[in-house]
C-alpha cells in the first residue's frame, strides 16, 4: 500500500508548479501592478524631507596624554571606572600612552566626549605615586 502511494506522489507535479501554472493562467492585471513611479510617491501618512543638505557634525576624539605622575595600575583602574574597559584593554591603552605619548580613549559626539573628559579629570591623583598631584590630562580633538 505504501509503495502504491509513493508511486502516485512521484507522478504528481510539485505544488509550487501548480501555483505557477495557476498564476500563468490568471496573471495580475497591469493596472494592479506597482511600477517604479508609484513606489516613490508619498502616501498621506508620509512626507518628503527637503532638508537633505544639512551636514552631520564630525565626530570628536578623547585623547589621553602621557605624564610621569601616574602608574599603569592607575590608568587601568581609571579606564575601568570611567569607560568600563576590561583590564586587558586598560593595560593595552596604558602601554600605548606610555610608548607614544597619547592614546585615543573614545570617539563620539561632542557631548559624549566632554562628559568622559570631565570624568577622567575628576578621577583624582594616583595614590601609588607621591608626586601625583591630580588626574591625568585628556584633550578633545575634532576629526577632519
Amino acid at each position: 500500500m505504501l509503495a502504491a502511494k509513493a508511486r502516485a506522489t512521484r507522478s504528481d507535479p510539485p505544488k509550487f508548479l501548480c501555483v505557477l501554472r495557476a498564476f500563468a493562467a490568471n496573471p495580475i492585471p497591469v493596472s494592479a501592478r506597482m511600477d517604479d513611479r508609484m513606489a516613490t510617491l508619498p502616501t498621506p501618512s508620509t512626507r518628503i524631507l527637503e532638508d537633505t543638505d544639512k551636514q552631520l557634525e564630525k565626530p570628536f576624539q578623547l585623547i589621553l596624554l602621557d605624564d610621569d605622575h601616574h602608574t599603569y595600575q592607575y590608568v587601568i583602574a581609571m579606564l575601568a571606572a570611567v569607560f568600563h574597559y576590561g583590564p586587558e584593554k586598560g593595560f593595552a591603552i596604558a602601554c600605548v600612552v606610555d610608548s607614544q605619548g597619547q592614546a585615543i580613549l573614545m570617539t563620539g559626539s561632542r557631548d559624549e566626549v566632554e562628559l568622559k573628559q570631565q570624568l577622567v579629570h575628576a578621577f583624582g591623583p594616583d595614590p601609588l605615586m607621591e608626586q601625583s598631584a591630580g588626574s591625568m590630562t585628556a584633550i578633545i580633538e575634532q576629526l577632519d
